[in-house]
């Protein structure tokens, strides 16, 4: 089990991304992009410069296991991957996600959703992605569960 460990951890170190790096300070709140069960990328738009990943990805965890943890580590894979986000100005996050080619499966799955919305500073919002056969979405509430206010669904574009 070492080899795979081993072997992500250098392609991790090697791979050298740009990420999206969020605001800090008082005026900027957090999302946690979550999902359901479901691998796939976390993306925040960056006017000027388009769609940015999270330098975390969603995992899929199959079964709880050490191991598993470990891998998921190593490829910056987690089921909660927190971003910090500029507060009081309307904002773009969605959620990219591709299925792997398989044998008998000769056009993979893909979807890319995105929610629309104003963050308050301070706040801490879930945008947990959802994938059911052919259908993908994403929810966004505030941290007591309710829906926020004015989150909408918006095409993928980043401008």
């Amino acid at each position: 089990m070492m080899r795979p460990i081993l072997l992500a951890s250098l392609v991790a170190l090697t791979s050298g991304c740009s990420h999206y790096h969020g605001p800090e300070g008082s005026d900027t709140a957090t999302v946690v992009f979550t999902s359901n069960n479901v691998a796939a990328q976390p993306m925040v738009c960056v006017p000027g410069k388009g769609f940015q990943s999270t330098r975390y990805a969603l995992s899929r965890n199959p079964f709880d296991s050490e191991a598993i943890s470990q891998l998921n580590e190593t490829l910056r894979k987690s089921a909660e991957v927190p971003a910090s986000l500029p507060a009081g100005e309307p904002v773009r996050v969605g959620v990219q996600f591709r299925e792997t080619r398989e044998m008998g499966n000769p056009a993979p799955f893909r979807c890319n959703a995105a929610v629309r919305f104003t963050p308050q500073a301070g706040a801490t919002y879930s945008v947990h992605f959802v994938r059911d056969g052919s259908q993908c979405g994403l929810g966004v509430s505030l941290a007591d569960g309710t829906p926020a206010p004015d989150a909408v669904r918006a095409p993928w574009e980043c401008r």
